[in-house]
């Protein structure tokens, strides 16, 4: 997650982030991110009636299973030609490609530098490549002694 932010934040017009990653991590640490803490946004929309949390890795990992678990919290029960429509629509590959059309489109303009990769990898794991392992203690310290509940993180694919 805090790579995408890095990346994102970096393609900001307005408020571009000049930092580097180990910038970053500290104002995570602090909660000094845009948009506030991300522990307090995490855990209020966990409070809300009706909330179903789906890990990107669960989605990676377990996509079928995911996506019929989230129809069935919605009360739907999705069969299997209409799962894998919806596994095909939803893909990183199917997104990455709609970006193109975000990207040229004049409404972003201001907000978004035209470099911008919204959909970068991917993939799980790549965090590997950016944290060192004081970075991973902060990180891990804040999810364990700020969220209001656990967290399962898979770090390998």
């Amino acid at each position: 997650m805090l790579v995408s932010t890095f990346y994102f934040y970096r393609k900001l017009v307005k408020d571009e982030f000049t930092g580097d990653f180990q910038n970053l991590i500290d104002l995570f640490e602090q909660g000094k991110t845009w948009y506030g803490p991300w522990w307090s946004h995490v855990n209020s929309f966990t409070k809300l009636p009706n909330t179903f949390i789906i890990m990107y890795e669960d989605l990676l990992k377990n996509t079928h299973k995911t996506i019929k678990s989230l129809g069935e919290f919605l009360g739907k029960n999705l069969s299997d030609s209409e799962i894998k429509f919806l596994i095909e629509c939803t893909s990183f590959k199917k997104m990455k490609e709609t970006e193109k059309n975000f990207k040229n489109d004049e409404q972003h303009a201001d907000t978004f530098k035209p470099d911008l990769v919204f959909f970068r990898k991917g993939e799980i794991g790549d965090w590997k490549n950016y944290f060192d392992e004081e970075m991973s203690k902060k990180v891990d310290d804040v999810v364990t002694n700020r969220l209001e509940f656990e967290v399962n993180f898979v770090y390998e694919n």
